[in-house]
């Protein structure tokens, strides 16, 4: 590799970031303007708002338990959660960090022995530590990214780091005369403050959604256009040709110069888009996370940043960055295979619903960041896309379908398309351990109906009421809902000095007095509603809200909503680890979009495949003349109804679900616990 190459590529690689910056902002301002845009919209379903029964429909005859709300400071010591899940959202991170730094650790190593080879060094033990470990510095805002949940720890692991490298240059220092503690600061910036300065620009929250896409597709358009100007500066004849063309256009030797680079530049963009696409792909079909995307382009960054200075000394030098990149990634693959043996096995999904005030803006994404930096170790995020978080939790494909104009395509406009959203809600968890955001974009008709939805369908409930006031109207629906349907022990209310707290009290016990006798709130003992109190002047805390999560996900099973007359789990096929609510009489089942639980590219299962029925306290089911049959425990149905219970595996095509509870069961459990 000559001289020119190497400056090509420092240029395509510096230049690109440069570029894509600027973009990438200009580009997330488009998505979030179309995203406002079409929330404020009204879908094509006239009926999807659900109706709201007046405040006093139900007050007359129905006397709920008493309900006490206690405020928890975040000053006071967490809530101990007896349950294994606290333990795993705070060791799981740093166990997923030790991987990574494993990993990383070894591309130091290998980078520094292509530096003794190539540049024929002789070793010193001292300066080769030194030389290793200015190399691992990616290591440290590795960690950081992945663990270090506060900004505290995340300064204790910076200067962890760097007492470690001015103690080697410290000794080192002491054994060589000639070396000055300038050059030692010297050397470690000009190995490691280029590439930090664009990781850190690359890792702001305004970007850190898209901007590893963006970065990719400049690189290689830049690219494209260097390619152009060598390809024809190279070959005079060809060169006189698009000359002789553009000057019949009259754009002259300027313009012919201009005309290359953008031609080469606009080629190799559309290599770039296929190059997103192929990371889309990876990112749906889970050899990605969103993680993995952005540690991969950090760790690529420096390879070839150390590379180009490699390059120096032989263009075979070059490729030993490459090499410590795919150690590098071998290492994290590996890494994450034992440590899943370790955690025995795939993570439970523990979902979290996380609700708040629209107008929090960037509170709303430091509170984000900092609760599920833990919680996506031990469960998925459920969220109504909202303006404060539009750009936040933006995944490949959304981004990719923005821009190819497809945006309006993820947003639910009746029922039809909530259910069919749920069924391919993501559920599992990556390669590394973390579950995913699953955020739901709804128009201004058609968020209530995905709210009443959303609640059924997680384990506990963070909701953000810093800001509340009578003037956030949807947030006191929100209220309502939640004591309608859920139970109060999985509420977690998180408030601080800018909530109305009085307010904020009256609109929660006239919700109280007020509840559907279907509530489960509407019987039994006494209730609470915990307020989570933190101070708005600090940053906001990780571990105190996940302890209170924690706690609250574990409640005793016959907590459950009173309107479901059954809870059905699955077990195989694309319905793998969903759970469904049979809250309608006739619960229907098939491909058929206005299927209750549409089940999507089967083609073993029919349209109108069939359906559960409950009637006076008996679940049954029914095929409905499908092409391949209904199986129960093995057993093809026949044309009369088949009565089902907790614990029988329903088969339908290539899926198997299993009925986990039906309500006449947890009636006969509740009496004779209450007798």
């Amino acid at each position: 590799m000559n001289e020119q190459a190497i400056g090509e590529l420092a240029f395509v690689t510096i230049w690109g970031a440069v570029c894509a910056f600027p973009l990438s902002l200009f580009l997330l301002w488009l998505y979030r303007r179309a995203v406002l845009r079409s929330m404020n919209a009204r879908s094509l379903s006239p009926s999807t708002r659900i109706p709201t029964a007046p405040p006093s429909s139900h007050a007359t005859h129905l006397h709920p338990p008493s309900l006490e709300l206690v405020t928890i400071a975040n000053t006071s010591p967490a809530t101990k959660a007896t349950t294994a899940s606290y333990e795993q959202a705070t060791r799981r991170p740093w166990q997923a960090a030790a991987v990574y730094a494993a990993a990383g650790l070894l591309f130091a190593l290998v980078m520094v022995l292509a530096e003794f080879t190539a540049n024929n060094f002789e070793f010193y033990l001292v300066r080769s530590l030194t030389l290793f470990w200015s190399a691992a510095w990616p290591v440290v805002l590795t960690v950081n990214l992945v663990a270090a949940a506060t900004h505290r720890i995340q300064a204790v692991t910076t200067g962890a780091y760097f007492a470690i490298y001015f103690l080697l240059g410290a000794i080192g220092i002491a054994k060589s005369p000639n070396l000055t503690l300038g050059q030692v600061i010297l050397f470690w910036s000009l190995e490691n403050l280029p590439p930090t300065l664009l990781v850190l620009a690359f890792l702001s929250r305004r970007i850190r959604a898209v901007g590893t896409l963006v970065y990719t597709l400049m690189v290689v358009a830049l690219t494209g256009a260097i390619v152009a100007l060598r390809f024809f500066g190279a070959n005079e004849a060809q060169l006189r040709t698009v000359l002789d063309i553009t000057t019949m256009i009259g754009l002259g030797g300027t313009g012919t110069f201009f005309s290359i680079i953008v031609v080469g530049f606009s080629l190799f963009a559309v290599l770039g888009w296929l190059l997103a696409v192929w990371i889309r792909r990876g990112y749906e079909s889970k050899k990605m996370s969103d993680q993995s995307i952005s540690l991969d382009s950090i760790w690529l960054l420096f390879a070839i940043y150390h590379g180009i200075d490699l390059a120096f000394e032989g263009s075979a030098w070059f490729l030993s960055s490459l090499v410590a990149f795919l150690v590098y990634k071998v290492v994290v693959l590996s890494g994450f295979r034992l440590v899943h043996r370790y955690w025995n096995g795939a993570p439970s999904n523990t979902r979290l619903l996380l609700l708040r005030v629209f107008a929090l803006g960037k509170r709303s994404e430091r509170m984000f960041d900092a609760v599920t930096k833990h919680w996506r170790y031990i469960g998925s995020v459920q969220l109504i896309a909202g303006p404060d978080l539009a750009t936040t939790p933006v995944k490949p494909h959304e981004f990719l379908g923005f821009l190819s104009g497809k945006l309006a395509r993820l947003f639910i406009n009746g029922k039809a398309e909530l259910n069919q959203r749920i069924v391919e809600m993501d559920v599992s968890a990556d390669f590394d351990g973390r579950f995913r955001i699953n955020d739901f974009f709804c128009r201004d008709d058609t968020w209530e109906m995905v709210l009443s939805r959303l609640v059924r369908e997680s384990d506990v409930i963070l909701m953000d009421l810093r800001g509340f006031s009578l003037a956030r109207q949807g947030c006191i629906r929100e209220l309502n809902e939640l004591i309608n349907v859920v139970p109060v022990q999985r509420v977690v209310l998180m408030v601080d000095e800018t909530t109305n707290l009085s307010f904020l009290e009256r609109t929660i016990r006239q919700s109280w007095s007020a509840m559907l006798p279907t509530s489960p709130n509407a019987t039994g003992p006494s209730r609470v509603i915990r307020l989570f109190q933190i101070n708005s002047g600090y940053a906001p805390p990780a571990l105190p809200p996940i302890s209170e999560l924690c706690a609250s996900a574990v409640l005793s099973p016959d907590i459950t909503p009173n309107e479901t007359t059954a809870i059905l789990v699955g077990i195989s096929g694309s319905l793998r680890d969903h759970r469904f609510f049979v809250e309608e009489e006739i619960f229907r089942i098939g491909t058929a979009a206005d299927n209750d639980l549409n089940i999507k590219d089967d083609v073993y299962v029919s349209g109108n495949h069939a359906y559960l029925r409950y009637k006076e306290g008996a679940l049954s089911i029914v095929d409905q003349h499908s092409k391949n049959g209904t199986f129960v425990n093995d057993n093809r149905l026949r044309d009369a109804p088949l009565i089902v219970k907790a614990g029988d595996k329903i088969r339908l095509g290539k899926s198997i679900i299993e009925v986990v509870w039906v309500k006449r069961e947890y009636e006969k459990v509740t009496e004779g616990k209450r007798a």
